[in-house]
């Protein structure tokens, strides 16, 4: 989970998972954190995040829950609907991987506003344009600093 450093309280900008190998499929009953998927996962969202022209890693925090397989996806949801973290709402697509060499789906608004990575994994970004997904996200900020108690 990477979070925004400001305003404090520390707040989770996004939720993902890291399903064991083979888990779709049925197979392969390793939990993800002994498979190494776990850090895997973490390394690929650490090499989008140093891919953009406008973020540095080393300006995010990680958390992570460990979790027996049956558990992991309805706590992905219930982190999600309990932060609405801005790359899992208004800036989707961080953690999206690719479907394939010829896939024209999985637009995404992330790679538009945080431009570098979609060269380098070949995911198009949004049609909708940068201005509109700059005003979402300032939208989104305006309204997660009116959710902020205020000390004193």
């Amino acid at each position: 989970m990477a979070t925004l450093n400001r305003p404090l309280p520390i707040i989770p900008i996004y939720v993902g998972k890291a399903l064991p190998e083979g888990s779709r499929k049925g197979i392969d009953p390793k939990a993800s954190h002994e498979s190494g998927k776990l850090r895997s996962r973490l390394n690929e969202h650490a090499g989008s995040i140093n891919h953009s022209a406008n973020l540095k890693v080393e300006d995010f925090t990680c958390r992570y829950l460990v979790v027996e397989e049956t558990w992991i996806g309805l706590c992905e949801s219930l982190l999600i609907q309990a932060s609405t973290p801005l790359w899992n709402t208004v800036l989707d697509g961080f953690g999206r991987h690719v479907g394939g060499k010829n896939r024209k789906d999985g637009l995404s608004s992330w790679h538009a506003f945080h431009a570098g990575r979609d060269a380098s994994v070949k995911i198009p970004s949004a049609h909708e344009g940068l201005e509109k997904i700059s005003s979402e996200v300032a939208a989104f900020m305006t309204h997660l600093k009116e959710q902020q108690p205020t000390a004193g």
